[in-house]
């Protein structure tokens, strides 16, 4: 689809000749024409628990990422797997996941939701997983320090783990809604 822009120094509905793309997100914002929205990697070197990374995102005016497709969770494996190869050389295996939004909204295996109340319509769960943790990470880390380590992370790439309230993961995907030119 095209998107409105400003032609000529007027706004006009029908699609027009330009040559810069306006982009419905922020700078520093990723846009994903599939989803309509808006995506940013954050990160920190020590980790931060899931509440922090959510708060975070808030104070972005998003939310940590919910994910509905397996497109949605390629963009942001992309995302994540960016930072997960800048960080190699400091950060500790131990805080290498990438927090997404999904959240225990009770008891039982399969009981989750999105924190940005989106409804859990998908989901690709890493073997083990789902054993009744509060908050699910993205498993990104290509990277470790044995080669085991390094065949169990490509085992589980890209797939999610539920964790501990207390774990820290190196970086989380924020997730808003793409804003375009008269809207």
């Amino acid at each position: 689809g095209w998107f409105p822009v400003v032609c000529g120094g007027a706004k006009k509905k029908e699609a027009c000749t330009s040559t810069k793309f306006v982009s419905p997100c922020e700078n520093e914002w990723l846009y994903s024409s599939t989803t309509k929205a808006c995506y940013k990697r954050i990160g920190d070197y020590g980790g931060f628990k899931w509440p922090e990374a959510r708060s975070r995102c808030q104070a972005l005016g998003a939310d940590l990422v919910s994910i509905h497709s397996a497109d949605e969770n390629r963009i942001v494996a992309e995302l994540a797997d960016h930072y997960s190869h800048a960080l190699a050389p400091v950060i500790w295996y131990d805080v290498a996941g990438t927090w997404i939004g999904a959240e225990r909204a009770g008891h039982g295996r399969m009981n989750f939701t999105w924190s940005d109340g989106t409804k859990f319509d998908y989901a690709i769960w890493a073997h083990g997983s789902r054993t009744e943790q509060p908050y699910v990470e993205m498993f990104t880390a290509r990277f470790n320090f044995s080669q085991s380590q390094v065949d169990d992370a490509l085992l589980y790439l890209n797939q999610w783990n539920d964790m501990q309230d207390y774990t820290l993961c190196s970086s989380a995907v924020c997730k808003k809604a793409a804003k375009f030119q008269g809207t």
